[in-house]
């Protein structure tokens, strides 16, 4: 499993080059707006899939109302800084995975 062309790849590029100015609304659209068309498209995308999962499972960040929302409920509405926080789990898990 690789990040080459995938979600996280972008997100990580998008981490380095925008950092938070992006704004949660936008990030969160950019996220489900790639992964839609993945899906139309039939590619695989292990690494995200299993980011989220790990998310969910092992960090508690993806709960029934959705990772856009407790992180900007954890950041106190702060856009910017539940922006920095998203981009740094995905920072986090891909070191951590080692990809």
């Amino acid at each position: 499993m690789g990040v080459k062309g995938s979600l996280l790849e972008h997100l990580i590029e998008m981490r380095r080059t925008l950092g938070a100015e992006q704004g949660l609304s936008r990030l969160a659209g950019f996220v489900d707006g790639f992964t839609a068309a993945q899906i139309h498209l039939g590619a695989s995308d292990p690494a995200a899939r299993e980011f989220f999962l790990w998310l969910r499972d092992v960090r508690g960040e993806f709960p029934p109302e959705g990772w856009k929302v407790k992180l900007s409920r954890d950041c106190g509405g702060d856009e910017v800084a539940a922006v920095r926080r998203f981009l740094d789990l995905v920072v986090e898990f891909v070191r951590l995975k080692g990809l």
